[in-house]
């Protein structure tokens, strides 16, 4: 298995301000896969991926991916793991506004030793014409893009998404879901949504619901719909 998350506990506080996120969090996921992790504002979805990423330390459980277990990892060897093994994409893009989309993307790819193509990249992600052109001249669609691009020059073999279409109209997040599809199959990156958006279920191998912290349901999809048949 790629992903071994088990019995995860995290808190914030302590003491009667003391309050616990995640209450034992459990589930595994292939490699090459895509999972959708489901619930409202509060549940513990960010969290879990921010966990999931390194970003954040648990209280208690076990983390493993790829083989490598993070659940006791210092600092400095989250920060490699990240840095070698994963990509991140965020609801708000992050660019750097005075770099072009090529300098966002290459800040990114110098931290890897083995890159992804660039002019591969930027072709398949539509992003080649667009190459030279500062964030503020980019649709929202675009810069979605270049973040995505800028996460994937690394070659990841994870890529974390938290709520990548919530700032997107609704054809934008459309085509950017059919994006994230294309890298799953072209790349074979294993990929996991975190979002309030049931719909975005259907494209997913894999579906997670998250409630006050516990996993309430794991749901192994079937019967998977191509992100252009969508609707919400």
């Amino acid at each position: 298995m790629f992903l071994n998350v088990t019995d995860v506990k995290k808190s914030y506080g302590e003491g009667d301000s003391l309050v616990q996120v995640l209450k034992g969090a459990s589930f595994d996921l292939e490699k090459g896969k895509i999972c959708t992790i489901l619930g409202p504002s509060g549940s513990g979805k960010s969290t879990l991926l921010n966990i999931i990423g390194g970003l954040e330390t648990i209280d208690s459980g076990i983390i493993i991916i790829d083989n490598i277990n993070l659940s006791n990892a210092s600092p400095k060897e989250l920060s490699s793991f990240r840095r070698s093994h994963l990509g991140f994409i965020f609801q708000f893009y992050n660019l750097v506004p005075n770099l072009t989309v090529m300098e966002n993307v290459e800040v990114c790819e110098y931290l890897t030793k083995n890159p992804l193509n660039k002019e591969n990249l930027f072709k398949t992600l539509g992003l080649w014409d667009h190459r030279n052109k500062l964030p503020k001249h980019l649709s929202g669609g675009q810069q979605q893009r270049t973040a995505i691009a800028r996460a994937l020059i690394k070659n990841p073999k994870l890529l974390l998404c938290d709520e990548p279409t919530g700032a997107l109209d609704y054809k934008t997040s459309k085509e950017i879901l059919q994006l994230l599809e294309d890298v799953n199959k072209i790349y074979g990156t294993t990929i996991i949504i975190v979002t309030h958006n049931d719909a975005i279920k259907y494209m997913s191998h894999k579906v997670i619901k998250v409630k006050d912290g516990s996993i309430e349901s794991v749901f192994e999809n079937s019967n998977i719909l191509p992100a252009s048949q969508i609707e919400w």
